[in-house]
């Protein structure tokens, strides 16, 4: 096994934070907390009498494909969504703890950020830039905007989990 050069945090700006097949742009409106994205966690939402429409979401990271998160908000009415990796999802392998960060160990570097494709996989599989050979079904690709927190984040301790 090599060692990690310690120069590697000089290329961190090399490659943009996005999420591959998302949607860009600039979006403004309310700020709505989605928890994880998940389709029941728009509908608590709902229930609970908030308006999602022209909303963006901040999500976690976890419990289901990030594409799936996506699919859910958009949905749900929103017209763009933040997805964050909360430092408590890391669970007890963090430097706090005393492992060491990412290259060095296992714990999550602190300066992060999670890159992927936000494709709707589930219904349709595949790479639809293939020619040919790709998807038989065309992919419906998201429709609102998508960006990953590049900002070590956490969520306020108030917001219900």
């Amino acid at each position: 096994m090599t060692t990690p050069s310690v120069d590697a945090g000089k290329h961190r700006t090399d490659v943009p934070t996005w999420h591959g097949l998302s949607k860009g742009g600039d979006v403004s409106g309310p700020v709505v907390y989605a928890k994880y994205g998940r389709k029941e966690d728009f509908n608590e939402l709902a229930h609970a009498g908030v308006d999602l429409k022209g909303t963006i979401a901040i999500v976690r990271y976890g419990m289901l494909f990030r594409g799936l998160k996506i699919k859910a908000a958009q949905e749900a009415g929103c017209i763009g969504i933040l997805m964050y990796s909360d430092p408590i999802d890391d669970g007890y392998v963090t430097s706090k703890e005393g492992f060491k960060e990412w290259p060095y160990g296992p714990a999550r570097n602190s300066n992060s950020v999670q890159r992927g494709s936000v494709q709707f996989i589930s219904m349709y599989p595949g790479d639809p830039t293939t020619r040919k050979f790709g998807i038989v079904l065309r992919p419906h690709p998201p429709l609102i905007a998508i960006q990953p927190d590049t900002r070590h984040t956490k969520t306020p301790p108030d917001w219900s989990r």
